[in-house]
């Protein structure tokens, strides 16, 4: 379960895994990763991480407001957390030495957003 709420200080989603409720500061996720029906949510703190049973879509939706970016068919970034994009592999870098592949179709959409 995936749930987004605003407070006066920070962004959060509420993220439901195995009976356990939990608040997650927007700006603390790197990345979304959908394997097998599975998405895991990854944070800065490379030891916490998130599973939940939400499509991308629908987690595209929930942070449809906030500065994600769909990658690819199994990944979205969050483009505050980008390092940087190698052109020639077609592959960003994200906080903690991430690297992830970008679509070609995704790839140059991607640069007029980290590009200013």
């Amino acid at each position: 379960m995936l749930k987004e709420y605003h407070s006066q200080t920070s962004k959060k989603i509420i993220v439901k895994e195995k009976g356990k409720i939990s608040q997650i500061d927007v700006a603390n996720i790197t990345h979304f990763l959908c394997d097998n029906y599975v998405t895991t949510v990854y944070l800065k703190n490379i030891s916490n991480k998130y599973t939940t049973s939400k499509s991308l879509i629908d987690i595209e939706s929930h942070l449809k407001d906030y500065e994600f970016f769909r990658i690819n068919r199994s990944c979205i970034v969050n483009l505050q957390n980008v390092l940087s994009l190698i052109s020639c592999s077609r592959t960003v870098i994200l906080y903690g030495d991430i690297k992830l592949p970008v679509s070609r179709r995704n790839f140059v959409e991607l640069k007029k957003h980290l590009v200013f």
